[in-house]
């Protein structure tokens, strides 16, 4: 991926292939993400790019949840 430029924005969904062979299988990360009874959903996550400046002074911030 490459940055969106200035004055873009946007987002892109991410998402690990755990079972698709080609580096490590992790199943056990999977999930019944969508509620069919069956744990083989991958997990995802949005990133967005150019939806919120923040302030000029942070250098580094890192949120725990």
């Amino acid at each position: 991926m490459s940055a969106p430029g200035v004055g873009n924005q946007g987002s892109v969904l991410v998402t690990p292939l755990l079972t698709s062979g080609i580096v490590l299988e992790q199943p056990w990360l999977q999930f019944d993400w969508d509620n069919d009874g069956n744990h083989d959903n991958d997990p995802s996550a949005t990133a967005t790019f150019g939806i919120y400046k923040g302030n000029d002074s942070t250098i580094y911030l890192r949120e725990l949840y």
